[in-house]
């Protein structure tokens, strides 16, 4: 009883990873544009979510078009998670 009193009283105050319910919703987002991504990593503090992510895009993708689609999958995901900061890593993928 002690533990489960403490654990709740102390969880906000602690960094977790996302809720599996939270990140599903990067999987949505992303499969419905049809991007892949990778080394999602999460974690929330308080009311705050962090994200960090590798996406994949074609390596002769021009830069404005690459910028275009982050900060189309940014807004859209802040829409779905309040309070969040994420950091999209583009990676350049050779479709030879």
């Amino acid at each position: 009883l002690s533990f489960v009193l403490l654990r709740t009283a102390y969880s906000p105050l602690l960094d977790t990873s996302l809720s599996k319910e939270e990140t599903r919703i990067f999987s949505e987002e992303f499969s419905k544009r049809n991007l892949s991504y990778h080394n999602l990593k999460t974690r929330k503090s308080g009311q705050y979510r962090f994200a960090d992510l590798h996406l994949e895009l074609p390596e002769t993708m021009e830069l404005s078009e690459a910028h275009r689609i982050c900060d189309e999958v940014e807004n859209s995901l802040n829409s779905r998670l309040k309070n969040l900061e994420i950091n999209i890593h583009v990676e350049p993928i050779d479709h030879r």
